[in-house]
């Protein structure tokens, strides 16, 4: 069986999926960044920090995205 897809994505925790070889480095790597608007950093201060030490195991991140996929995203006010 083939699968194609992307990471992040919980099909990484549900299944037992490997990565093909790439020797000849086709496929770029993986990238994950936040991005904000000019001035964010100076109007919140406390938010930007914390978006700057934010960080995640790939390990953490699917489970997280697999939790989402279970039960739902919760909207509403924080």
């Amino acid at each position: 069986m083939v699968i194609t897809g992307w990471k992040p994505h919980y099909k990484w925790v549900n299944y037992d999926i490997k990565h093909l070889e790439d020797p000849q480095g086709i496929f770029p790597k993986d990238v994950c960044g936040i991005v904000s608007r000019k001035g964010f950093e100076e109007d919140k201060p406390k938010a930007a920090k914390f978006f700057k030490n934010f960080n995640l195991t790939e390990s953490q991140l699917y489970a997280l995205l697999a939790t989402i996929d279970n039960n739902g995203e919760k909207t509403g006010s924080m």
